[in-house]
């Protein structure tokens, strides 16, 4: 059974790809900036960056961590998923971001689909020599789950609180 942070981090999810925030500039930004913070507060991850404020439109990255080298292109396109993780995420990233000395890229799915099951991040991994991972709201939500500080916890309820994911749309 879900808790609150579950069911409002997917009631937020839901209401930014039924609205198609990812195709809206400013909106865009915001949904970035959440997950960044989520994904400061879950993996403790605490230099990253919106480079969308910095780089508009960076090619194949929204999120940067300098010192992890870590890169994050987050996305709700639910369609032709190879091409979004391999050619528009992967291969752009390595193109146009070698100055960056990126060793890990996450292609972070906003929503589940079947097709994502189909990717094994060993073998991406292997085939572009460096970490590629692909995550999920769900895997994110089963990571989450697993933290067990109080203070964390209570972080991540006022960040996945309804009223303010709600708030984030307005």
């Amino acid at each position: 059974m879900n808790s609150s942070i579950e069911n409002n981090l997917l009631e937020y999810v839901r209401k930014i790809d039924n609205e198609g925030v990812f195709n809206k500039h400013d909106e865009k930004l915001i949904a970035e900036d959440f997950f960044m913070r989520l994904f400061e507060l879950i993996y403790g991850w605490k230099s990253l960056v919106n480079l969308n404020y910095t780089e508009k439109n960076a090619e194949g990255i929204d999120l940067y961590d300098i010192k992890n080298g870590i890169a994050i292109q987050i996305t709700a396109i639910q369609s032709n998923e190879r091409n979004k993780i391999e050619k528009d995420t992967i291969e752009k990233i390595i193109r146009y971001h070698k100055a960056k000395k990126i060793n890990q890229i996450i292609c972070f799915f906003i929503r589940d689909n079947k097709a994502l099951k189909k990717f094994s991040d060993v073998e991406l991994s292997e085939k572009y020599s460096r970490k590629i991972i692909i995550k999920t709201t769900r895997q994110i939500i089963g990571d989450f789950q697993k933290i067990i500080s109080p203070e964390k916890r209570k972080k991540l309820k006022k960040l996945s609180n309804k009223n303010y994911l709600l708030n984030l749309m307005d």
